[in-house]
């Protein structure tokens, strides 16, 4: 009887002292986010404010079976296969903050664009002088895989729509010149090898790789790999 309450006790303790360890590796599980570009609002829209507005994507890996939480006046799209839980689509728009959820077994990769306001503007990029760029170019070989306009908070300083556009671009694709008149973009390459060509000089852009298009930009992209994705996130005109 005493051997068998001691080992009785012996597996009881040896139970309790799993408990923790088994908490402390789920808290381990938690978004990791990478802001990848910062837009000045204020300065973009030539705004009377206090502090600046700020136009903010960044990327975040929502583990397995996590959730996050959106802000208001954001928009996303998960960069990988898989489907959020909650009657959550794969891309999408929020008015107000809300819960997401990751109901795969494996790590998804989420794009996220956020208008939002901030008293630091340590990461905001200055606007470069442009320079005019072959204006013949044409759009050809792009074919649109999805698009929405959601309009944004009427308690905003200013009247805008977000957009989001998710394009295919065939091998030798190009998107045609076009300006940013007042419409800050930022592009995601998710897939394949594309040249933008800017007045200031031409860069290769690559998947994973982000692109500010600030007001006044000039400049158009072309396919050098058989095929190419991308996803844009801007602010338009209503």
């Amino acid at each position: 009887m005493i051997w068998y309450c001691l080992l009785a006790c012996s597996l009881q303790s040896s139970n309790v002292s799993k408990k923790p360890v088994e908490i402390a590796a789920q808290t381990q599980l938690h978004t990791q986010t990478e802001v990848l570009q910062t837009l000045n609002l204020t300065t973009e829209f030539e705004l009377q404010e206090a502090e600046d507005w700020v136009f903010q994507v960044s990327r975040h890996t929502l583990p397995a079976m996590g959730t996050f939480e959106l802000a208001g006046n954001t928009g996303w799209f998960v960069m990988n296969e898989g489907e959020l839980g909650n009657g959550v689509a794969s891309d999408g728009f929020t008015a107000t903050s809300m819960v997401i959820s990751n109901a795969t077994y494996e790590s998804i990769d989420v794009l996220t664009a956020t208008v939002l306001q901030t008293s630091s503007t340590d990461t905001i990029p200055t606007l470069s002088i442009q320079h005019p760029v072959d204006s013949t170019i044409t759009t050809s070989g792009l074919s649109m895989l999805k698009t929405w306009t959601q309009p944004l908070s009427s308690e905003l300083p200013f009247d805008k729509s977000m957009r989001l556009r998710h394009v295919h671009l065939s091998e030798q694709g190009t998107v045609g010149v076009h300006t940013h008149d007042r419409r800050p973009s930022v592009a995601v390459v998710l897939q394949g090898v594309l040249i933008e060509h800017r007045g200031d000089g031409d860069q290769q852009r690559e998947a994973v790789i982000s692109v500010a298009e600030r007001h006044g930009l000039v400049h158009w992209w072309e396919t050098t790999s058989l095929e190419a994705e991308i996803v844009v996130f801007d602010l338009i005109d209503p």
